[in-house]
C-alpha cells in the first residue's frame, strides 16, 4: 500500500518509531529468558513496513536495532558480546533488523500485486517478519562470534547444553512464538490500519 500524503507518512513513521521505543523500555516488548529474549518489537517494524513501504520499514528496523543495543546494555544480556567486540555487537543487533524492515516491505509490495484483498499478503508478511528476524540474527551471531565467545555464552545457562542445543532452542522458541504473535497481532493491526487509510482516502 502507498500513503499518499507525505505529512501523514512522516507522522505514521514517528508513531511506529515511538511504539518501538515504548516497547523496548517497558516490560511489554521483551520476555527475558536466561540467554536470550523473545521480542515483540518486530510487530511495529513489520506493520510499518507494510503500511509505509520497504525504505521506511528499514528506518523502523534501524530504530529497533539501535534500541536493542541499548536494551542489551541496560539488561546486561549483551555484556559478553560487547566485551568481546562492541562493533560486532552493533552490527549483529542493527543490520538484521534493518533487513527485516526492508524485506517485509518488499515482500508485501510484491505479494499485494497479485492479492486483490491484501489479507493473504498481510498474513504472510506478518508471519515471515519475526522468522526473518530470528534467522538473520542467529546467522549474524554465528558469523561474528563463532568460537570461544559463543561457548562462554552457552555456559552462562548453567545447564549442560551444547551450542547446537541453544541455537535450536532459540529458533524453535523465539521463532515460533514471535511468528505466532506476528501472525495474529501484526495481521490484525496492519489490516485495521489499511482499512482505516482506505476509508480516509490516505492510501492507494
Amino acid at each position: 500500500m502507498k500513503v499518499k500524503n507525505s505529512t501523514v507518512r512522516l507522522t505514521l513513521l514517528g508513531v511506529f518509531a515511538a511504539i518501538i521505543l515504548l516497547l523496548t523500555f517497558t516490560p511489554l516488548g521483551y520476555l527475558n529468558l536466561p540467554l536470550f529474549s523473545i521480542t515483540f518489537l518486530t510487530i511495529p517494524v513489520v506493520v510499518g513496513a507494510i503500511v509505509l513501504g520497504p525504505f521506511d520499514g528499514a528506518v523502523l528496523g534501524l530504530v529497533f536495532g539501535i534500541s536493542s543495543v541499548i536494551h542489551g546494555i541496560i539488561t546486561g544480556q549483551g555484556a559478553l558480546f560487547l566485551e568481546a567486540n562492541p562493533l560486532f555487537y552493533g552490527v549483529m543487533c542493527i543490520v538484521p533488523r534493518v533487513l527485516v524492515g526492508f524485506l517485509a516491505g518488499l515482500i508485501f509490495k510484491g505479494l499485494s500485486k497479485i492479492d486483490k484483498h491484501k489479507f493473504f499478503s498481510l498474513a504472510v508478511v506478518s508471519l515471515l517478519g519475526p522468522l526473518l528476524n530470528t534467522v538473520l540474527f542467529i546467522s549474524a551471531l554465528i558469523l561474528l562470534y563463532n568460537g570461544t565467545v559463543l561457548d562462554a555464552w552457552v555456559s552462562l545457562s548453567g545447564a549442560s547444553l551444547t551450542l547446537k542445543d541453544v541455537l535450536v532452542t532459540i529458533v524453535a522458541v523465539n521463532g515460533l512464538w514471535e511468528a505466532a504473535a506476528g501472525l495474529i497481532v501484526g495481521t490484525a493491526i496492519s489490516k485495521a490500519v489499511y482499512e482505516l487509510g482506505k476509508r480516509l482516502k490516505l492510501v492507494a
